[in-house]
């Protein structure tokens, strides 16, 4: 007999990691190829000479008319530009918004008619690839769109995050180059690494079991952690700790794509409007749902394997570990200090637990608790 849920593993098609594998795109099996990234990385030269080196593809560039998470709204120009040219490839390179943003545009270039409406529906798109393929470049290691079936979308006027599903938004090639993060400021990377630690780590405990994602943990989390501890904000050309940290990111975002994230997302997914990085919010939450999560003793004994496997004494010290990166980055330790932060005036215990992930965290929590964490980092 079958039993459900079952472990399993779904992710992209061919995953090429290793630095310089950007020249990959010189010799896409394509004849028109449409770019999509960012005004910066499309005026690299690295990038233009790959590009005048292909031999049988029409190449256009488009900058995305969007910035952080889009809108429906404000892909539209760009989706515009692309179903006009008619790749039969589209590449994104750039962070989760620019990937996300490429997977809905590929979505509705392919499917045309398809109800708007409906896009929040999970698995609701219709398969795609029979007008073209899609390759995810990514150029931050934090949100893992890479290795995920979720795009992230905004609603504006709400502030709320809406995830569109489909696991047709699979890449048929990723490639991981650590060269693509040399530039990272250490905010951007810290962002960016402490997002991809809370998908490993929220991930791991989560009541949504499979053994395939769990394995995946212990090697996500070292590599994360390890590239946290090395990166020197002075010095940051070491091409190994970019390459961990690419492979921790992606491993983290297999492992949310297989599991559920937690409490910290929750909340995160409610702040659309403050202004505060999604990484900043989930990597600041991070230490405190781990406290919390605690009083449960098989949580306490996964976390004890993390801290076994990094060599510290117990998750107490885990805990402490993760909470002082925030330090060692000279990142604001209360959210309201962020630059552009805007005061918050939601409910917004009530809203993470209406959250679907709300149904996989191994503690429950009450609106109180939530709001709890929540203004222990505001």
């Amino acid at each position: 007999m079958l039993r459900l849920p079952f472990s399993t593993y779904i992710g992209p098609k061919q995953v090429i990691a290793s630095p310089d594998s950007l020249g990959i795109i010189a010799v896409l099996p394509a004849t028109r190829i449409a770019v999509i990234c960012s005004k910066r990385v499309s005026n690299s030269d690295k990038l233009v000479s790959l590009l005048d080196k292909h031999k049988r593809a029409s190449i256009k560039v488009f900058n995305p008319s969007w910035k952080m998470e889009p809108s429906l709204s404000e892909i539209k120009p760009t989706l515009s530009k692309v179903v006009s040219f008619r790749p039969d490839y589209i590449v994104a390179i750039g962070g989760g918004s620019i990937l996300d943003g490429a997977k809905i545009i590929r979505a509705l270039y392919e499917h045309p008619n398809f109800p708007l409406e409906r896009l929040n529906i999970p698995f609701s798109l219709p398969p795609m690839g029979v007008k073209c393929k899609f390759c995810a470049i990514p150029t931050t290691a934090g949100t893992g769109s890479e290795a995920s079936s979720t795009a992230v979308i905004s609603d504006h006027d709400t502030g709320k995050k809406i995830p569109i599903i489909s696991h047709d938004f699979l890449p048929d090639l990723v490639v991981l180059d650590p060269n693509l993060l040399v530039t990272l400021s250490p905010n951007l990377f810290f962002i960016s690494a402490m997002d991809a630690l809370s998908h490993t780590l929220e991930g791991y405990v989560s009541t949504l079991k499979n053994h395939i994602a769990d394995g995946l943990v212990l090697q996500a989390t070292k590599d994360i952690i390890h590239s946290l501890e090395q990166f020197d904000n002075i010095n940051n050309n070491n091409t190994s700790l970019f390459e961990a940290s690419l492979r921790g990111a992606f491993f983290a975002g297999v492992i949310q794509n297989l599991k559920a994230v937690g409490p910290a997302h929750a909340i995160a997914h409610q702040l659309g409007n403050s202004g505060v990085p999604h990484g900043l919010i989930t990597g600041s939450l991070l230490p405190h749902v781990m406290n919390f999560n605690m009083q449960d003793e098989s949580v306490r004994n996964k976390y004890n394997t993390i801290s076994t496997m990094l060599g510290l004494k117990n998750p107490e010290y885990l805990i402490k570990h993760i909470a002082e990166f925030q330090y060692k980055f000279n990142m604001p330790t209360s959210l309201s200090m962020w630059e552009t932060s805007v005061e918050q005036d939601i409910e917004v215990g009530k809203l993470a637990n209406q959250d679907t992930l709300a149904r996989y965290f191994p503690v429950k929590m009450s609106d109180d608790d939530l709001n709890s964490l929540f203004k222990v980092v505001w």
